[in-house]
């Protein structure tokens, strides 16, 4: 049992370069809090306080984030072991931002911010894998608003959907109407519909009024749009243009 607890442990970054014996005297001496959540069940949600850390061991969640205005919201299916909002813990704000729900059973750590403190006091490995963590999700963010404008209709939606998750990875479902998204992006919604429908052909996504499930966000962001037989056909009727006009039309950059 001692030894699965401490695999756990280091599955997580704060106590990657422990020894073993560091790790004994954290669980010796340290309050974790052992909880199981079953299918349905709600993690934390934005009525629950933070100031705390939450590690989802094993199982997976669906994760909600919503707009500020609640018009549009992602769901994300994001499999343990992982941490909930660890910039939480501290800070300004109170309470999460985000909904989680367990999809399957799920096996979570807590630890309440006190018992961080101590150990960051405690133990200089923690505390330097606390910054590291901390430092480095401030640092992913702002390379996200100082990239290259979009170049193409394509680029900017899936900067959108990239911007609007946790992870650039797993399955997302935004629940987002083609005006919202026409908005949000300053773009037609020809145009986008057009870049959504060739995803749909190429199995990329699912799109229903309101709602677009995207099956694996990585496929999305690696994918480059080339015209489908179907979408030639839809295409308009030749003009006098060169063939890579002709192109840059289709995915909507012109």
């Amino acid at each position: 049992m001692a030894a699965d607890i401490f695999k756990t442990l280091v599955s997580f970054p704060f106590f990657i370069g422990m020894g073993r014996e560091e790790l004994e005297n954290i669980v010796a001496k340290t309050k974790l809090s052992f909880h199981t959540m079953h299918e349905g069940e709600v993690i934390v949600d934005t009525t629950t306080r933070s100031g705390m850390l939450v590690m989802l061991t094993d199982g997976m969640a669906v994760a909600t984030t919503y707009s500020d205005d609640k018009a549009y919201w992602v769901e994300e299916e994001i499999n343990g072991p992982t941490l909930v909002q660890p910039e939480y813990v501290f800070g300004l704000a109170q309470r999460f931002s985000q909904l989680w729900k367990a999809k399957t059973v799920c096996h979570l750590i807590t630890l309440d911010k006190q018992e961080i403190l101590k150990l960051s006091d405690n133990s200089l490995i923690f505390r330097l894998n606390l910054l590291n963590l901390l430092s480095t999700q401030v640092q992913k963010r702002q390379v996200l608003f100082w990239r290259a404008a979009p170049n193409s209709e394509e680029e900017s939606l899936r900067r959108f959907f990239l911007v609007h998750s946790i992870r650039p990875a797993g399955r997302k479902v935004f629940h987002i109407k083609l005006v919202r998204l026409e908005k949000e992006l300053n773009i037609e919604r020809r145009r986008i519909s057009m870049v959504l429908r060739q995803w749909e052909e190429q199995g990329l996504v699912t799109w229903t009024r309101g709602c677009l499930d995207i099956k694996a966000m990585e496929k999305v962001i690696n994918n480059s749009l080339t015209p489908s037989p179907l979408s030639k056909k839809r295409s308009l009727t030749p003009s006098p243009l060169s063939k890579g006009e002709g192109r840059n039309m289709l995915q909507g950059t012109k």
